[in-house]
């Protein structure tokens, strides 16, 4: 997780698996998030995920945006 002058937040996971049978075959799964934050409790939040699997030949992209409020109790 990375913040730039308190108020953004970068964060991000990437996985990629080789098969140990197949050489031609692999999985990616790559998440990253980006959140501006407005006020100490709310913040604009942005997600980008990635999913390929080469054998079946499956790919997807899927990005997700919205607000996020936060409060502890």
């Amino acid at each position: 997780m990375n913040v730039i002058h308190d108020f953004i937040i970068a964060d991000g996971t990437h996985f990629l698996q080789n098969s140990l049978s197949h050489g031609s075959d692999y999985n990616i799964r790559s998440t990253s998030d980006l959140s501006i934050l407005l006020r100490k409790w709310l913040s604009i939040t942005a997600t980008m995920t990635y999913n390929k699997l080469n054998r079946t030949a499956r790919e997807n992209l899927l990005f997700n945006y919205g607000r996020t409020v936060e409060k502890y109790f």
